[in-house]
């Protein structure tokens, strides 16, 4: 497992604290060019989000690590937060795990060793081809654009 993008002090403090025989499973990163984060990305199995309900930032952001993990290909293990619970809800690719470390670790286990997980990565990546293409939002906003001008006209 791989920690990417971590704070500068995130990082030393994970380098103080994580013992060294863990660190042959589990590393830590800081900043990296994103061609960097995509060819790590190519080499994953799967995404992991974890943020718990009581950081307040996340109870109305939208961690957009969770777009790049499916349009990547890869499944997903997440906590629940409301805006990705409504935008996801129906994901086959996403895996809801509950904010406790054990509960999450169950969820992290159980979908790394699903035996459809390449299918189940691929679900994941037309679904997200499906509902956050680019030309699909582009076409959003120009038909709200529409409509606004089309209101201030009939004024």
């Amino acid at each position: 497992m791989t920690l990417m993008g971590m704070h500068p002090a995130a990082l030393a403090y994970f380098e103080r604290t994580v013992p060294a025989g863990l660190r042959d499973r589990l590393t830590g990163s800081g900043q990296m060019p994103h061609p960097e984060v995509i060819a790590r990305l190519c080499r994953a199995r799967i995404g992991v989000n974890y943020h718990p309900l009581d950081s307040e930032q996340v109870r109305v952001a939208i961690p957009a690590k969770m777009f790049e993990y499916l349009a990547c290909g890869l499944p997903v293990v997440t906590t629940r937060l409301p805006l990705l619970t409504e935008l996801l809800a129906d994901c086959p690719a996403v895996r809801w795990a509950e904010d406790d470390a054990n509960a999450y670790a169950d969820a992290l286990i159980e979908m790394a060793g699903r035996p459809d997980l390449p299918r189940v990565a691929e679900d994941g990546r037309r679904f997200s081809d499906e509902r956050f293409r680019c030309e699909a939002e582009a076409e959003r906003l120009a038909a709200m654009y529409r409509e606004i001008v089309g209101h201030e006209s009939d004024a």
